[in-house]
């Protein structure tokens, strides 16, 4: 837990609405406060300091119902799903917005959920938009998977949970049911064979 009654800097969030919290490896809390500042608490001093707020530039919620998710990566990197994803790298303070591939037209991705593989690439899902994959090397989102790859999970709906398996297939839960893409083969399977499963919605 975290005894937020009695720290310094309570201003900062007084009146805030607060959202969306990650903790880092030190123990630290990382949280938003109105969807527009970036705040972190720190433990050992137990106070709460700014770290950025979020401008013009950075891309804005996934959509209006739906408030930021974050998370921190196996690099210690922070990530704010988004319309689009965007990094935010707490040493120097600074945002990086992800960038399409040439040849990828998408006007966002409206990203609700993310699965990082061992080589530190990552698999996003969003809201109606499908699946898209990040290359880190070339710090491209160089693949979508459009809706309509597979209709009964995607269209409509949203990826709301993602992990991968020991054999990396990306396992994903939607507002319609469980899906399993296996990227060896680009085919995906819904489980509709499984009763409990089918048109359930999947969280966590």
């Amino acid at each position: 837990t975290y005894p937020l009654d009695h720290i310094e800097n309570k201003e900062a969030i007084a009146n805030a609405r607060l959202s969306s919290f990650a903790e880092t490896p030190q123990g630290d809390l990382v949280f938003l406060a109105d969807e527009r500042r970036l705040l972190r608490y720190l433990a050992s001093e137990n106070r709460i300091e700014e770290l950025a707020t979020l401008g013009d530039e950075i891309p804005r919620m996934s959509n209006n119902q739906n408030e930021t998710t974050i998370k921190f990566d196996r690099h210690g990197y922070l990530w704010l799903l988004r319309r689009i994803p965007v990094r935010f790298d707490l040493r120097t303070r600074q945002f990086h917005v992800l960038r399409f591939a040439d040849g990828i037209s998408l006007d966002g991705l409206r990203t609700r959920s993310s699965a990082e593989l061992p080589n530190g690439d990552f698999w996003f899902g969003s809201y109606q938009r499908g699946l898209a994959y990040y290359d880190r090397k070339k710090d491209l989102l160089t693949l979508v998977i459009p809706p309509e790859s597979n209709p009964e999970r995607l269209s409509y709906n949203a990826v709301s949970e993602m992990a991968l398996d020991s054999k990396q297939r990306l396992w994903f839960g939607t507002t319609s049911g469980l899906s399993m893409l296996d990227p060896s083969t680009m085919r995906f399977d819904n489980f509709n064979d499984i009763e409990e499963l089918g048109g359930s919605s999947i969280h966590g």
